[in-house]
């Protein structure tokens, strides 16, 4: 059997209790014994379970482990899902959340300079 991106990230996200654990494979790997911060993002888009066109967002305020059991939390808001990737010693990893591509605020337009 072939595995795909989704099917690994979808066999280390398990639902315990209110929330989640998040293991993530090595094979997701970044930066040296370090998640690819899209695979924590696909982990955020995968639970909000929703096909329309979203935008994906997160802020990354620690590395990420491979191969371990993290904690992630899910509350839902108006616009989308709001989620919270933790350690067990109680240090969030990464915030961020999804939302509908209709409700995101637009993206700015970056300036062109004049020479």
């Amino acid at each position: 059997m072939v595995s795909t991106t989704d099917s690994v990230l979808r066999e280390g996200l398990s639902a315990h209790g209110d929330e989640f654990r998040l293991t993530l494979d090595p094979r997701l790997s970044g930066l040296p014994d370090t998640a690819h911060g899209g695979s924590v993002l696909a982990a955020f888009h995968a639970l909000a379970g929703d096909a329309r066109p979203q935008q994906v967002s997160g802020t990354y305020r620690k590395r990420v482990p491979l191969g371990t059991s993290l904690r992630l939390t899910v509350a839902r808001e108006k616009h989308g899902i709001a989620c919270e990737l933790w350690d067990d010693a109680g240090a969030v990893l990464v915030d961020g959340g999804v939302r509908s591509a209709e409700d995101a605020p637009p993206t700015p337009t970056p300036a062109i300079g004049h020479p």
